[in-house]
């Protein structure tokens, strides 16, 4: 009786089409129907018999029809439920769909796999490398894979100020330039990973402040610049005699040396040179951009001086397209080679020093302007503005400079009252032997000890054989 009276009705037609085992048995009829439940849910029978719940509603005056999931993943409760919440949306003019798939796309973002902080590092590098010089790439690459060994192996998204400070912290204290460059390149590779997704922390400026507030701060003497031992300019004439005589590196070395002093140059910039860069007649270097520290290519007046050490280099320089190769194979000379000559001379200053050198006695002992000077060792003088307009080089006006440099660099009188410094005579080790034949300083130091060692064994042998017979 109470059936028949409620068959009809909305009450009804869910206790009989829409209460969970009754909807699974429903048999669609002819090519499929909607089964209406009230407030825009539906029970949609297909004609194969599958069933979903859908949501009916309009928007903007258009009807649109949303999946809500089948009837054998949710119950009739949960299908209400989720209506409910969809209407509510509509209510304030939000498409349901558009929310929900937005919902779909944000999670999905969230818990998908996240590169490691070394995938991260490599993927900037490749990015932005491409405008480095080679020297700051490798830095970059160095030092993030040498220090940041504790997260490189970590999920992007998850590292914390819990996990850089103890990295930062100990070269802080040891290596505060260091440091510093650390945590910038640390904090370049996480904004780059959240520009891209991978990383999903919206405070990461707070973070960073936390973690620059934790660490301790740099002395006044640590933070003090420490500047390259640089040649006194007076002396330089002594030592230039000094590189010319010494009997304990090879030719290609102490040309290099000379060539880096007259042209102020940086050492890289000289160990790289190669006969296409040179012009003799119109007596310049060209230096390439990507040979440039600051990337920007750069010409260097050649004096008398200069141009006497290349004549020399030509000699001895074979087929190697390089100024100053070393060996029978032609092979570019090691970094410290000529550093390491200056010390087996006598000498504590590095190379870079020597356009310390050329910076000083130009400016204390001539009258050419800042500008050209800063010019002559490839620095830039002005503000973007000024820059931009300057398109010569000055080469013309910089020539007669380094012309008197090169004079006063090769000149046979002492430029101080120190007395000149007898060269000893004294016979190569296997060390100094090894480098000066172009192996780099470490390498030959391992070799000369491996040598050692061998001898030692050797007379220990002869010295047992003799005493057994």
């Amino acid at each position: 009786m109470n059936q028949s009276k409620h068959s009809g009705t909305r009450e009804g037609r869910i206790s009989e089409a829409l209460k969970g085992v009754a909807v699974k048995k429903k048999r669609p009829k002819g090519g499929g129907r909607l089964v209406a439940d009230g407030g825009g849910l539906y029970c949609r029978i297909a004609r194969g018999g599958t069933r979903t719940w859908v949501l009916l509603y309009h928007l903007a005056g258009k009807r649109r029809e949303m999946g809500l999931g089948s009837v054998e993943r949710y119950t009739v409760t949960e299908a209400r439920d989720m209506a409910r919440t969809y209407r509510k949306l509509v209510d304030q003019q939000i498409d349901p769909i558009t929310y929900r798939d937005s919902e779909r796309a944000a999670n999905l973002a969230k818990y998908r796999p996240r590169p490691t902080f070394a995938e991260v590092t490599r993927a900037y590098i490749a990015a932005h490398g491409t405008e480095w010089t080679e020297d700051h790439r490798k830095q970059w690459t160095s030092t993030l894979a040498k220090y940041c060994k504790p997260i490189n192996a970590m999920d992007v998204n998850l590292i914390g100020k819990a996990d850089l400070v103890p990295i930062l912290e100990p070269l802080r204290v040891s290596i505060p330039t260091t440091a510093r460059k650390l945590r910038g390149r640390i904090e370049a590779v996480l904004t780059w990973a959240g520009a891209r997704d991978d990383r999903l922390q919206p405070n990461d400026a707070d973070m960073w402040s936390q973690i620059d507030a934790s660490l301790p701060k740099r002395s006044k003497r640590a933070a003090k610049v420490r500047n390259h031992p640089a040649v006194p300019f007076a002396q330089i004439a002594d030592v230039m005699r000094q590189i010319r005589e010494t009997p304990r590196a090879t030719e290609p070395v102490k040309l290099l040396a000379q060539w880096i002093a007259l042209t102020a140059c940086r050492t890289k910039e000289a160990r790289h040179a190669t006969w296409s860069e040179i012009d003799l007649k119109a007596r310049t270097w060209s230096i390439p951009d990507e040979k440039m520290k600051a990337g920007r290519a750069h010409r260097v007046a050649l004096s008398d001086e200069a141009l006497a050490v290349l004549k020399r280099a030509k000699q001895i320089s074979g087929e190697s397209p390089l100024l100053f190769p070393i060996g029978k194979r032609g092979k570019m000379i090691a970094a410290d080679t000529v550093l390491a000559m200056h010390h087996r001379i006598g000498y504590d200053f590095t190379v870079h020093g020597y356009r310390s050198a050329f910076r000083d006695w130009a400016y204390e002992r001539t009258e050419y302007p800042r500008e050209l000077i800063e010019q002559c060792i490839a620095h830039s003088v002005g503000d973007a503005t000024e820059l931009a307009y300057k398109r010569g080089d000055a080469l013309d006006r910089r020539r007669a400079l380094m012309n008197d440099w090169g004079k006063y660099c090769q000149s046979d009188q002492i430029h101080d009252e120190r007395p000149k410094v007898e060269q000893p005579k004294v016979e190569q080790s296997e060390e100094e032997r090894l480098i000066s034949a172009g192996m780099h300083p470490s390498a030959a130091k391992l070799l000369a000890k491996i040598k050692r060692r061998h001898a030692r064994e050797e007379r220990k042998a002869a010295k047992a054989t003799k005493a057994a017979s």
